[in-house]
């Protein structure tokens, strides 16, 4: 009974980590939905007409969605109170709202594609500038005393511990980076290239495939199951089998079932994460010089909002995913036992009469 409670409470734990694992890799894929492109030099408008027309035409054939959005640090002031707060986190897009930012909505909606009269705001920031969450509705103003003032109206109200406001944006304003949507996960490179070939957009100064980071942290919080099914099914098989030939039978079927089912595997791989000849280490090191690199490539971004998040997303995946993994393994420990078995001369009738050995 006390090995059973032992053995209950590591579970416990590592279905805690594994958890708290699975929910970090899906706010990582939320706020992951493509590819991002980032540029030092702010595009012009009519590279964002050019890129938004060639998206919604047929020559674009991957049906890759563009949005447009930067981010700065603005003053923003409550038009009833004219209370303002200084650095506040301002981002504006023209495209899809969750491409730009992606956020949990309390109460009302993310201002739509086109709309420069709307905004939401964070929650800490309602608090702040109104000391309530009925907001919607209310007037915000950003840059005010200023030739750049605009004026939005609150339409949603997002969860968030900072100060952040998200704005509908024209095609005239000023942008820096581009999220594309619907890209090809299995050669995210090539059909990133070929919208930007087709749109006539300048190569990026920086470009990061986030879906397939977040589709590697969903990826690995599998680990810990697999691991923890794997171990429970070798300890019932190697009970049940413990004759040598059995157990190399029993091998034999294990290697022959994996062989057939490493096709389905590999189909559900995104085409990046295949090497093309599987007995080259060539092949091996280039695909982890190239994980390297885009690995560097994504903490060398400019810290954006998103990044910042995705980074924290990372964190925990990783530190989750290992916490469930040593409770796993520690579960296993617990519960299996050591396997022996009984010599068949154990039943053996001890030596009586003469061949018995005499008390002293």
């Amino acid at each position: 009974m006390r090995k059973r409670l032992i053995v209950l409470l590591w579970l416990g734990l590592y279905v805690l980590c594994l958890w708290l694992a699975v929910r970090a890799a899906a706010e990582a894929q939320q706020i992951s939905p493509g590819a991002s492109l980032r540029y030092v030099q702010a595009l012009r408008s009519d590279q964002v007409m050019k890129a938004r027309a060639y998206a919604q035409s047929e020559q674009n054939e991957g049906g890759i969605f563009a949005t447009f959005w930067t981010e700065n640090e603005s003053s923003v002031q409550a038009a009833a109170s004219q209370r303002t707060i200084q650095e506040v986190c301002s981002i504006g897009f023209y495209g899809a709202a969750s491409a730009a930012y992606a956020a949990n909505y309390l109460y009302g909606t993310a201002p739509g594609d086109g709309d420069t009269s709307q905004c939401s705001v964070s929650i800490s920031l309602a608090w702040d500038l109104w000391g309530s969450t009925d907001v919607l509705g209310q007037i915000l103003t950003l840059d005010p005393d200023t030739e750049n003032a605009r004026s939005y109206e609150v339409c949603g109200i997002f969860s968030g511990n900072s100060d952040r406001v998200l704005y509908g944006a024209g095609s005239s304003d000023t942008f820096r980076y581009i999220e594309l949507t619907h890209i090809s996960l299995g050669n995210p490179s090539q059909s990133v290239q070929k919208f930007i070939a087709g749109s006539g957009l300048e190569q990026p100064d920086q470009l990061l495939c986030d879906a397939a980071v977040a589709w590697l942290l969903d990826a690995l919080t599998g680990m810990p199951v697999i691991l923890l099914l794997v171990g429970c099914l070798w300890n019932v098989l190697f009970r049940i089998f413990w004759n040598k030939k059995q157990r190399e039978l029993m091998m034999f079927i294990v290697a022959l079932l994996f062989v057939c089912l490493l096709p389905m595997w590999l189909s559900a791989l995104p085409g990046w994460l295949i090497p093309n000849q599987w007995g080259s280490m060539a092949a091996w090191s280039s695909l982890v010089s190239a994980a390297g690199e885009r690995l560097q490539e994504w903490f060398a971004l400019w810290p954006t909002a998103r990044d910042v998040h995705l980074k924290v997303n990372v964190l925990q995946v990783i530190a989750a995913t290992l916490g469930s993994i040593v409770f796993a393994i520690i579960a296993f420990l617990a519960w299996a036992r050591p396997i022996t078995h009984t010599p068949r001369n154990a039943d053996a009738v001890p030596l009586r009469g003469r061949y018995a050995p005499h008390r002293q």
